[in-house]
């Protein structure tokens, strides 16, 4: 039965530790474990995952600073509730804000981590993993508790990634940073010279209009679902391999753990061995310096009684 305070203490040490040091405190956890008599818990102390680089920075970020991201994750449900009641106002606003907080918490995970300088790869992770706990709460979880394994991205229609989520109203006049596909739906629309007034026409176009942005919306809604898709099964196709890397590793240092205890016990057995070994030539000479003291003894009771 394993045992979930002990396997939740070496949740909490594994994951708080420099990634480079993860394999051995776990094989020395899991050992422990295996000691005590308690091979359950060490079986699932030799199942979690080692986590990435940009995974370990986050784990210690949330660590070290729960406040901040706590702030962070209550903003995602900010910009849900705005996305939801189609608060253009509101959720410009929310979005300033969480630009601004993303590139706080990039910063200060990457000075708790002590990298100043780190690769433009780990920081895109880093800020994608930020921005998909905004929206998915098993990413969330996984940020708040300091576990993650690996990094996440966000590729829903909305404020998780890609281009911040433009609201449009079909009831009103197109706004300049309107989406290229609409512009483009209306300009073809434009009444040419001659023909009537563009008061006359907009009322008939402007259920076409909204159509050809839905349909834009739901075509570009697919590419990053499928996009989305494409990356989960990348990702998990890595964390796949990393897994049976690690525990590949893991079975590997086992073994030298028992080759190493078996080797111990070898090296104590032969001291034994050789101790024994003194022991009985000191008892051999012993018995040889007797029986010369017997035969002087004899000698000399034998001339006595002459």
């Amino acid at each position: 039965m394993v045992d979930r305070d002990a396997l939740r203490r070496a949740v909490a040490e594994l994951y708080s530790v420099e990634a480079e040091e993860f394999l051995a405190r776990r094989t020395a956890l899991a050992s422990a474990a295996r000691s005590a008599g308690d091979r359950a818990t060490a079986k699932e102390i030799t199942g979690l995952r080692k986590p990435t680089r940009s995974a370990a920075i986050l784990n210690g970020l949330a660590r070290s600073d729960p406040d901040r991201v706590g702030a962070l994750l209550d903003l995602g449900t900010d910009l849900r509730d705005a996305e939801r009641s189609v608060d253009a106002g509101r959720l410009r606003e929310l979005t300033g804000r969480r630009r601004r907080l993303i590139d706080d918490l990039t910063r200060a995970a990457f000075r708790i981590a002590g990298d100043e300088d780190p690769s433009s790869a780990i920081k895109d992770e880093v800020v994608s993993t930020l921005t998909a706990a905004l929206a998915n709460d098993d990413v969330a979880d996984q940020l708040r508790s300091g576990t993650m394994v690996k990094p996440a991205r966000w590729e829903g229609f909305g404020f998780g990634g890609g281009p911040d989520l433009m609201i449009v109203r079909a009831t009103q006049a197109e706004p300049e940073t309107a989406e290229p596909v609409a512009r483009k739906a209306s300009s073809s629309r434009t009444p040419a010279a001659g023909s009537a007034s563009s008061e006359d026409t907009e009322p008939d176009s402007l259920p076409e209009t909204d159509g050809a942005r839905r349909k834009a919306q739901v075509k570009e809604q697919a590419r990053r679902d499928t996009q989305a898709r494409a990356e989960q099964d990348r990702l998990e196709a890595i964390a796949d391999a990393r897994r049976a890397s690690e525990e590949a590793d893991a079975a590997v240092a086992e073994a030298r753990e028992a080759e190493q205890e078996q080797l111990d016990r070898l090296r104590m057995l032969e001291e034994q061995v050789l101790d024994a070994r003194r022991r009985f030539d000191d008892a051999r000479l012993a018995v040889r310096r007797a029986e010369v003291r017997q035969r002087k003894a004899a000698h000399a009771l034998s001339r006595v009684d002459r």
